[in-house]
């Protein structure tokens, strides 16, 4: 694939991911602001909430998007590259959903996995995708 493609392809992933990390900041900016709570959580369990989902966030889905991006300047096909997205995106979803939103705890306790579970597997399968495609070895 050309790198032009590669970008283009991760293109409307990284642009969702990108609104969704705003709403997030700006979900714990507010609460911040609301309770006046410039530094810590004071004692509140959802400022924690909102705060670790944020966090979390920013923890995994910039060395997933670089893997991506490596992945497309490494050839590895736009359908792979569309389905490792798709994962990543739906993955931070549903783990943000799972800490933020989900009652009773067995809900949430599934979002969260659930939302892991994809993040963590773009992850693998894109490092052996890349791993793959440095090899030269074609399927």
């Amino acid at each position: 694939m050309l790198p032009a493609l590669a970008v283009a392809a991760l293109a409307p992933y990284t642009g969702a991911l990108a609104v969704f990390y705003l709403y997030l900041s700006m979900r714990t900016a507010n609460f911040r602001r609301r309770e006046r709570i410039g530094i810590g959580y004071g004692e509140h369990a959802a400022l924690v909430r909102s705060a670790r989902a944020h966090a979390n966030f920013i923890e995994y889905v910039p060395f997933c998007l670089l893997i991506l991006l490596m992945g497309g300047l490494l050839g590895v096909t736009a359908l792979m590259l569309h389905a490792l997205g798709l994962a990543l995106l739906v993955g931070r979803v549903l783990h943000a959903y799972g800490i933020l939103v989900a009652e009773p705890r067995s809900q949430n306790y599934l979002f969260r996995a659930g939302g892991m579970l994809l993040t963590l597997g773009s992850i693998g399968a894109g490092a052996a995708l890349l791993l793959w495609q440095w090899t030269g070895i074609s399927l």
